[in-house]
């Protein structure tokens, strides 16, 4: 993040998250050297352990969770099953069925509790949840015909602006057309006939921002909104169940979710300017990978790419380092220019008589002065952020890590950032302790553990290798559910004969 010099309270943090990746970077890079295979293994029982204890009591800390009890449910579960580890004894699975079962409205849908009211992100999260579980004991709470009569029932006809609200009364949003699609799909219901409702298509194509006066190619929550990571995983996947992702501006979108993946750290951010985040691993990861399967080849970017000379080496990671060593040497001319005025009008009002004159000078220094102070802290980041880019997460794959080709997979020629992103969630992203975190210095939560283990599954996938090596290889996930491929497909079948 180049901020020419005036600081943020973004570029501030942005700073002090670069020292710690740094440290964890270099510390990784010197285990490396040592040979240290394990230097990038995945904790799988740790993490296992610390997202069973989230199935049973709850401290008070969670009570601002309480609508979002199906969704704790699926994080957790999602997660086990990523790990291939098993689920709690207590509570068991036939408790964890009762308790979503509880949470089915009469009239079709869940709500994020017993009784609460029904909501379509929650009713995604269940759905996953009693998929993920598997079998007919699991996937017969679901009332499929009731489900539908509320997905319809959330549509916003076309001629009104489309698109879904979240619950009766709710605001309209790009996440109710994905979660009422994807339980839609994951129940091998039509999602045409709902898509068609609401006019989805449309809807999510004005949603993605260059549509209108914006420069980036992602996806907002409505019409005009700014363009988020996990909108944009959304509204994609949205479209990529109803075969119509062409709708939009793949070129755009391609450039916008590539630059937001991070040169140094690997991860990506969810907004322009803004910090990396482990979740993003899977909300941003997947966009390519997902255009890569489902957006017809003539609709994407590979012209540009197949035109760039073998010489030419235009990657983030030494597009960035160039823009940093060209910005720091700029900056030292300016600095250096800044301190010779401010000396020169130091040593005048030292040799003045006027007092006035002389109040003037010394004003004039001290301005000088702290302005080359700013100017050398904002170098002092560069010459740091130069070395960043030296010892980041793409220099470490570059060096050669160890690793292991995913099942079944050739190595993809965009395997760097993906591999990068492993690095990112493998070296920054999991606590020692067990669970997997925002960023170093954030605690890790249920949340950030499903989404970091659905990037890394993802990117192993897309990018054909493991990092780490087999041990860390987790199972394939549907792109556009995130669900378990192959409960995903179980779940299909069994609903097909009813």
């Amino acid at each position: 993040m180049l901020d020419d010099g005036i600081a943020s309270d973004t570029s501030r943090e942005q700073w002090a998250l670069e020292v710690r990746v740094l440290e964890l970077y270099r510390h990784l890079d010197a285990r490396l050297l040592d040979g240290d295979d394990g230097a990038l293994e995945l904790y799988r029982d740790k993490h296992a352990k610390f997202l069973r204890k989230g199935l049973g009591c709850l401290n008070a800390g969670f009570l601002g969770l309480d609508a979002s009890r199906t969704w704790l449910c699926y994080w957790i579960l999602h997660g086990l099953v990523l790990l291939e580890r098993p689920f709690p004894a207590q509570p068991d699975r036939d408790s964890i069925i009762t308790f979503l079962a509880s949470c089915q409205d009469p009239e079709g849908g869940f709500g994020g509790g017993p009784y609460q009211l029904p909501h379509l992100a929650p009713t995604y999260a269940a759905v996953a949840a009693l998929v993920t579980l598997g079998g007919p004991q699991a996937l017969s709470v679901i009332d499929r015909p009731a489900l539908m009569r509320f997905l319809l029932r959330m549509c916003i006809p076309p001629e009104q602006g489309g698109g879904m609200v979240m619950h009766d009364g709710g605001e309209v949003d790009v996440r109710g057309c994905y979660c009422a699609l994807a339980a839609c799909h994951m129940l091998n219901l039509d999602v045409q006939t709902l898509a068609d409702c609401c006019g989805m298509v449309d809807f999510i194509r004005r949603c993605q921002a260059c549509q209108g006066k914006s420069y980036e190619g992602g996806i907002g929550g409505e019409p005009g909104n700014e363009a988020h990571g996990g909108y944009t995983y959304c509204g994609l996947a949205a479209l990529c169940l109803l075969d119509r992702c062409q709708a939009l501006d793949i070129p755009s979108l391609e450039s916008w979710v590539a630059a937001l993946q991070a040169p140094f750290e690997g991860g990506y951010a969810g907004r322009t300017n803004k910090l990396v985040d482990g979740c993003y691993s899977f909300w941003q990861g997947a966009v390519l990978p997902l255009l890569d399967r489902y957006a017809p080849s003539n609709a994407r970017a590979t012209e540009t790419r197949t035109e760039q000379r073998p010489d030419q080496d235009l990657s983030p990671e030494t597009l960035a380092a160039r823009a940093l060593v060209h910005s720091l040497a700029v900056r030292l001319e300016a600095a250096e220019k800044l301190e010779a005025e401010a000396e020169a009008a130091y040593s005048s009002a030292v040799h003045a008589q006027n007092d006035a004159a002389v109040s003037n000078l010394q004003h004039a220094a001290r301005t000088a002065q702290h302005a080359s102070q700013r100017l050398r802290e904002g170098l002092d980041r560069a010459r740091s952020q130069v070395a960043a880019v030296a010892h980041g997460a793409a220099a470490l794959v570059a060096t050669g890590l160890p690793g292991a080709p995913a099942a079944g997979r050739d190595v993809a020629q965009s395997s760097v950032g993906a591999q990068s992103l492993q690095v990112w969630l493998l070296a920054a992203c999991q606590e020692l302790r067990g669970g997997m975190r925002d960023k170093p210095g954030k605690a890790p939560d249920y949340y950030h553990t499903c989404y970091c283990l659905a990037g890394l599954a993802v990117s192993q996938a897309w990018s054909g290798v493991v990092v780490g090596g087999p041990c860390n290889a987790l199972p394939t996930v549907d792109l556009r559910c995130n669900v378990r491929a192959d409960a995903l497909a179980d779940a299909r079948a069994w609903f097909s004969g009813r």
